[in-house]
């Protein structure tokens, strides 16, 4: 296997307030202290084959090659491997269904690739994205 692309240091702190609010009030972070799998009760996996977007790679469900946690960051790497018909591998996750909000303050601290062939990307999306799209 060829290592392909790699988001090092992917690292998600969200910090949500209310807005009227003078104190904010943490409602929901990840900080990554531990190794091992994203933590389920947080993190959805979202397994797609090559036809979203029309990828060259395959997003797969609980593979530690592809998304771990690690020294206190969230990694997603892309490998040059067969996987679901594709010709590469990859991670994604998502937070649809574990918590929601109304308004507040986000914060997130991350670092993607840059290069031909990357398309790194975090999404805000509604809890109506499956009725709205």
């Amino acid at each position: 296997m060829k290592k392909y692309g790699l988001f090092t240091g992917f690292l998600f702190f969200f910090l949500i307030s209310t807005v009227l609010s003078q104190n904010p009030i943490l409602v929901w972070s990840d900080e990554f202290s531990f190794n091992g799998l994203p933590d389920s009760s947080k993190w959805n996996y979202e397994e797609t084959a090559p036809y979203k977007n029309n990828e060259k790679q395959s997003c797969l469900r609980e593979n530690l090659n592809n998304t771990r946690v690690e020294n206190g960051c969230l990694v997603i790497e892309a490998w040059k491997e067969s996987a679901l018909g594709a010709n590469y591998s990859s991670g994604s996750l998502i937070t649809l269904n574990k918590h929601h909000f109304l308004y507040g303050r986000i914060e997130i601290r991350a670092m993607v690739p840059t290069g031909k062939g990357t398309w790194p990307a975090i999404w805000l999306l509604g809890t109506n994205i499956d009725k709205v799209g």
